[in-house]
């Protein structure tokens, strides 16, 4: 019985040891244990798990942040607005610069981009913005009279790059909004356009004439307009500003619109293309001639109007002109003014 006992004791001083070479052996790792981190601190854990001294051997399991892709204008926190001009259009251009003081909020600026790398006489703010392209138009013609013309050659030779500048512009934004200068706001856009996230385009109708054109979302076909159009900045939209610069020649009419349908009709991207509201978003046809001057109107582009200066006078006709001092006065939209009938190129605005 003595010496069951002995070994007994034996065993139990034996298993001892092991237990405690096995606690403090400096091989045996230690459990891992899994620590959920919250999405907004995973940026600042990695940077602190850097600074975790070798002693220290404790183990964090780290989900590195993806980036989030916008997907709709209320998930931008700002939203840009580029818009080219020449020397000939400073005075529309000051015109909207003005226009954005009244009525862009906090979220929403202008950037204007001068062909002619001068800025003195546009009027800028802690929402407007003047810069310079840095393409070279030294050798552009100049427009005669200082009235810029539909189809002829200075404006043609403006265009036709607007393309070009306005992806330059994209890729230092997340999402930006194009618009030419004969764009007028009657309400800030912000939140208001892009907001269908499964598109990576959006354009403003040329005509207003199709079917259902006063709904978010329509099919694209052949009318989209470039004078104010939504574009999100990806791989995909970046190959197709360099697709539409470069079937300009194919287009209908030789400028950056005719180069934007034909990539439309080429491309694959047809399928994340949709159109502007076109009660909210008003071509000049629209507004000049059936004047739906109680729609929930955000914006006004005077096309269907060769002449600039005339541009300005349906401007001032409509309550529209802000290149006027106001003071602090708000605009007040006139909706009394009369048009000429001419429904395609208006000659004429009282």
């Amino acid at each position: 019985m003595e010496i069951v006992s002995k070994a007994v004791l034996v065993l139990a001083c034996i298993m001892c040891v092991f237990f405690l070479a096995s606690i403090t052996s400096p091989n045996k790792r230690p459990r891992t244990v899994q620590v959920k981190i919250p999405r907004a601190r995973q940026q600042q854990t990695i940077t602190e798990q850097e600074n975790i001294s070798e002693e220290d051997n404790r183990e964090k399991i780290i989900t590195t942040p993806q980036r989030k892709e916008p997907s709709a204008s209320n998930d931008l926190d700002e939203l840009h607005l580029a818009a080219i001009f020449s020397e000939e259009a400073v005075p529309m251009a000051a015109n909207l610069a003005k226009n954005a003081e009244f009525v862009f909020g906090a979220k929403t600026f202008l950037h204007l981009i001068s062909t002619d790398k001068d800025c003195s006489n546009i009027p800028t703010s802690a929402r407007v913005f003047c810069e310079l392209t840095e393409e070279d138009f030294s050798s552009r013609e100049p427009h005669k009279n200082g009235e810029i013309i539909y189809g002829k050659k200075a404006y043609l030779e403006v265009v036709r790059r607007k393309n070009v500048i306005f992806k330059s512009f994209l890729q230092k934004h997340n999402a930006a909004v194009f618009v030419d200068v004969d764009v007028v706001f009657l309400q800030d856009p912000y939140g208001k356009i892009g907001t269908d996230k499964h598109s990576l385009l959006q354009f403003s109708y040329n005509y207003d004439q199709k079917p259902g054109c006063n709904k978010d979302g329509q099919p694209f076909n052949n009318d989209a307009n470039t004078g104010l159009w939504f574009a999100r900045n990806t791989a995909e939209v970046l190959d197709f500003f360099d697709m539409a610069t470069r079937l300009i020649a194919k287009g209908y009419d030789k400028t950056d619109q005719g180069g934007v349908w034909a990539a439309l009709r080429e491309s694959d991207i047809s399928s994340k293309v949709s159109m502007l509201n076109c009660e909210m978003y008003q071509s000049g046809l629209y507004f000049f001639n059936k004047r739906c001057l109680d729609c929930d109107v955000v914006a006004v582009h005077a096309n269907f109007i060769i002449s600039s200066k005339v541009k300005v006078g349906c401007f001032k006709a409509a309550g529209l002109w802000f290149n006027e001092s106001k003071g602090n006065k708000q605009f007040v939209l006139n909706k009394e003014f009369r048009v000429a009938k001419d429904k395609l190129l208006i000659k004429q605005c009282t």
